[in-house]
C-alpha cells in the first residue's frame, strides 16, 4: 500500500506528515490487500482570509474498483484529512460488502457450476 501526500498552498512539517501517515495507516490498513496506492492531496482553500479553508482529496486505487476519491473541509488540515480518509474508508468497505452480497454474474455462474459439481459427485 504506497502512500503519497501532496500539499498544494503550505508546507507540510516532518511531524504533519508523520501525524497524517499514520492516520492513514489507522483508517485504511485493513484493506492493505485490496488498495494499490494512496494519493492524499492537502489544500489550502482560502489562503489568509480564514475560515474553513483546509481541503483534503483521497484518491484509493483499489482492486477490483479503481478509483475511489473523497473529499472533505475543515478549519484544520489534520480534521479534513481525517474526514476524508474516515469517508474513503467507509466507500470502501461498503462496496467490498456489496461485491460479497451481489457477486457479479461471472462469479455467480461459476459458483453454480462448482456447486452442481458437488452435488453430482456426491450422489456418484
Amino acid at each position: 500500500m504506497k502512500t503519497e501526500l501532496v500539499a498544494k498552498g503550505r508546507r507540510l512539517s516532518n511531524a504533519t506528515r508523520e501525524k497524517l501517515e499514520r492516520r492513514v495507516h489507522f483508517e485504511l490498513s485493513r484493506f492493505s490487500d485490496r488498495i494499490q496506492r494512496i494519493e492524499v492531496m492537502l489544500t489550502d482553500e482560502n489562503g489568509p482570509r480564514g475560515g474553513i479553508d483546509a481541503g483534503c482529496r483521497v484518491t484509493l486505487f483499489a482492486k477490483p474498483f479503481g478509483e475511489i476519491v473523497t473529499r472533505a473541509l475543515a478549519a484544520d488540515l489534520m480534521e479534513a484529512a481525517s474526514l476524508a480518509l474516515g469517508r474513503a474508508s467507509k466507500t470502501l468497505a461498503r462496496r467490498l460488502d456489496r461485491l460479497q452480497k451481489f457477486p457479479s454474474h461471472g462469479d455467480a455462474e461459476r459458483a453454480k457450476r462448482n456447486r452442481e459439481a458437488a452435488s453430482f459427485e456426491s450422489h456418484s
